[in-house]
């Protein structure tokens, strides 16, 4: 029988987690950019409307929910989220998109 030492079980396990964060990212990261990609102006305007949220705001909740859960895919999901809309992250929660869709 070959014992397994404690340090090659803690690279393994480290190992894994590192891999289901990057597997959530990349999914976060593909889910935005599809939809980026596969919908109209006028889809995501009528979707924006609704929502009134940027999806960097949505990945910080996300990430932070898997922070709460330990888990790690969920985790990797809300920073894909968040890397995705990195460019607007000056304007997450200044609630710019609350204003731009307010019926004056």
């Amino acid at each position: 029988m070959v014992e397994e030492k404690p340090e090659e079980a803690l690279v393994e396990k480290l190992f894994k987690g590192v891999l289901k964060v990057g597997a959530g990212m990349l999914l976060g990261y593909l889910a935005a950019e599809t939809y980026d990609r596969c919908t109209t102006p006028e889809e995501k305007r009528e979707f924006e409307s609704r929502v009134k949220t940027h999806h960097g705001e949505a990945g910080v909740f996300v990430a932070g929910g898997g922070i709460a859960t330990k888990s790690p895919t969920l985790t990797g999901f809300g920073l894909g989220l968040m890397v995705h809309d990195r460019k607007d992250a000056a304007k997450w929660f200044s609630g710019d998109k609350q204003k731009m869709y307010e019926k004056a």
